[in-house]
């Protein structure tokens, strides 16, 4: 304690406009407080480590701390980041981007690798694709890029490609001028505009219309756009982040092929949560003091066989699945602790019927596409959720749906 109290008094004799320390100071009391006072101060703040990990992202997070580091880096390479910062830190004297918590949660190899490649590509402005099934985090990714980023101090701005209707895609990336169409009463800002000097976050890529995909290039290539009803061009200051739970290059033409590489500056590809069974106890008891806490109230014990019910269930949902299971859970107050009967029947059994199993041979692709689409909402119970476990827009849920209604098939199941 001595020595952390001589670090205080020597920050306060000599008010440096950068502070390095140690991923060590962790085990510090105290620290974190010192730390969240230099950032008042607008001092550049940056952690060394030896390992990426989820506990050392959300650490730095919760201090306010500016970028992680590897604590091996070169010695150029570590001047040339703290030349970044200083930049950064006297281009944006009022923060209004800053994203206070991280919810990645995990201990597996696969989160590890996240983690790194995470604090590896936040200073650059490359683009980067993050893919992963639905429901896996690539949103909370991409905030981490952003926040570890010489960018977060400047919006993050998401948008998901799916839920916008093809015809007014274009003007929501854009925007428009007053008079450009039909309702269009004022002139509005687009999502790009709106991200300027900061992030944007293109979610559901894949599911970009071919001509938007075209427009969306020459962005990436040119740096500017115009928007919708004007011939005059605005400066494209952004960082790309995408996402997709499909593989892009496997879209037979759907998606071209040069914005993909154009976009796959880097890639960051997320683990199922099938395969992080290690980290489903810490992501359960994570959400469970989570929904307790926005409660107003104590977070209750789990039973052990609980746990064994989540770690025998395949999780199509992933991590959003077992994030909804815990407010479930924490809804259902009639038991002091969390017992298997707070869990849905198909978490407890953890698959279907067997007399439903499916026969693969011989069953055409439309066939395995409908018993998809029909067990997957079944299980689920509702159309938002369904949606993104399946990886499609939730109008082309209700199309499929009202088909096989159409056919009688969905009452029959």
């Amino acid at each position: 304690m001595a020595a952390f109290d001589q670090v205080e008094s020597c920050l306060e004799r000599l008010s440096p406009q950068v502070v390095i320390f140690d991923h060590s100071l962790l085990e510090v009391p105290n620290a974190g407080e010192l730390c969240r006072d230099l950032s008042r101060e607008r001092m550049v703040r940056l952690m060394l480590v030896e390992q990426y990990t989820p506990a050392a992202l959300r650490q730095a997070v919760r201090w306010s701390v500016d970028t992680v580091v590897d604590a091996e880096i070169a010695a150029d390479d570590l001047v040339r980041i703290v030349e970044q910062e200083l930049r950064r830190s006297n281009d944006s004297p009022q923060p209004h981007g800053r994203i206070d918590q991280l919810d990645i949660i995990g201990e597996c190899v696969p989160m590890m690798e996240v983690c790194r490649l995470i604090a590896a590509s936040a200073p650059s402005n490359a683009s980067i694709l993050i893919s992963g099934e639905s429901g896996t985090g690539k949103e909370v990714v991409a905030q981490a890029i952003h926040r570890f980023s010489p960018r977060r101090d400047a919006p993050f701005i998401a948008i998901n490609c799916g839920a916008i209707p093809e015809n007014l895609l274009e003007a929501e990336l854009f925007g428009h001028e007053k008079g450009a169409f039909t309702g269009a009463t004022s002139l509005r800002k687009g999502r790009f505009e709106l991200a300027h000097g900061g992030t944007l976050f293109l979610d559901e890529i894949g599911e970009l219309p071919q001509a938007m995909q075209v427009k969306l290039l020459r962005v990436l290539q040119e740096r500017s756009f115009e928007r919708v009803g004007s011939s005059q061009s605005i400066t494209a200051d952004v960082r790309l982040l995408a996402a997709t739970n499909s593989d892009l290059q496997a879209g037979r033409g759907h998606f071209r092929a040069d914005l993909f590489y154009r976009l796959n500056v880097l890639g960051i590809e997320l683990p199922p949560l099938r395969e992080r069974g290690q980290d489903i106890a810490l992501l359960w008891d994570h959400f469970v003091r989570l929904w307790a806490s926005e409660e107003g109230c104590a977070p209750r014990t789990t039973d052990p066989d609980v746990i064994r019910s989540l770690l025998r269930h395949q999780w199509p949902g992933n991590v959003r699945e077992l994030a909804n299971l815990a407010r479930r859970a924490m809804t259902m107050r009639s038991a002091a602790r969390i017992t298997p009967r707070a869990l849905p029947a198909v978490v407890r059994e953890d698959t279907m019927p067997k007399n439903r199993e499916l026969r693969v041979p011989g069953m055409t692709l439309e066939e395995l596409e409908r018993e998809a689409i029909l067990r997957t909402y079944q299980a689920v119970g509702n159309a938002r959720d369904a949606a993104q476990i399946l990886g499609i827009s939730e109008r082309k849920l209700y199309y499929k749906l009202k088909q096989y209604r159409e056919q009688d098939v969905l009452d029959q199941a």
